[in-house]
């Protein structure tokens, strides 16, 4: 939340965690996104890879950057990609 003051129009806030528990990973995106309504979650998969043409800027299609020890191999992980709109 502190951090959200520093971000310019345009710029982006990422909330990672070594989590993968939705009350600390999605959870706290929402309670952010209620408390800054001039913030929009933007499509990790988008900005993992450059050249992606995935269409996920509808605001029923938001995208995470989530890893998992079952599924990836490797430590939980979690990733969301916040972006400052014009007030």
């Amino acid at each position: 939340q502190s951090a959200a003051r520093l971000v310019k129009v345009g710029g982006r806030l990422i909330y990672a965690t070594c989590s993968i528990f939705k009350d600390e990973n999605e959870t706290q995106v929402e309670k952010f996104l209620t408390l800054n309504n001039n913030f929009r979650v933007v499509c990790a998969q988008k900005v993992w890879d450059k050249n992606s043409t995935v269409e996920c800027d509808d605001a029923n299609n938001v995208s995470y950057f989530c890893v998992t020890p079952h599924e990836d191999g490797v430590d939980g992980f979690f990733a969301a990609v916040l972006e400052r709109l014009p007030t």
